[in-house]
């Protein structure tokens, strides 16, 4: 994911970047390398920027690329009050809708369920380039409403499959992609 929003296209001789180069980035680390961690981990990270990033660091974005299954409204959910708790202090958080779409309804992921953070879900584009007429949900992207308080989301949909982070041209990645 930080490829894709701030690669600078360094490796690739300015061939592949990200749709924001120039970025700064401040990585936080709060699931191990399968994706899987604790919701405690998450929340601890939230609070970093609550306590160091905004004022030491400037952040004004956070996106979550991870949810959890929706289990309590939202306003008892300690991950959504996290959430909202940085919105409050003026970052913008963005996150994933998550990826049970093909559950049906009622599958974005805490904490997509947010009334106030930008959940995103993905669009597939047939690549045809003219309009989005043709373009749709990804099966897999999670679909609103919410579940419990009956939010309408995602807030928007991106293109969310066939996106390929920048790589270096020697990487193990760019010699099954390329």
């Amino acid at each position: 994911v930080a490829g894709i929003i701030a690669g600078n296209g360094y490796d690739s001789y300015g061939a592949r970047t990200g749709v924001a180069p120039h970025a700064t980035l401040v990585a936080l680390k709060a699931l191990d390398r399968e994706g899987k961690g604790r919701i405690s981990s998450i929340i601890a990270a939230l609070d970093w920027i609550l306590d160091v990033g905004i004022s030491q660091y400037g952040i004004r974005v956070a996106n979550l690329s991870l949810g959890k299954g929706v289990e309590q409204v939202q306003s008892q959910d300690p991950l959504v009050q996290a959430v909202e708790a940085v919105w409050d202090a003026g970052v913008v958080v963005v996150v994933s809708a998550g990826n049970h779409g093909d559950s049906g309804h009622f599958t974005v992921a805490s904490p997509g369920n947010s009334r106030k953070v930008i959940t995103v879900g993905s669009l597939t584009d047939r690549g045809t380039g003219s309009t989005f007429s043709d373009d749709y949900v990804s099966t897999f992207s999670s679909r609103g409403p919410t579940l419990f308080d009956h939010v309408l989301k995602p807030d928007l949909l991106a293109p969310g499959n066939r996106i390929i982070s920048p790589y270096a041209d020697d990487s193990n990645i760019g010699s099954l992609v390329g």
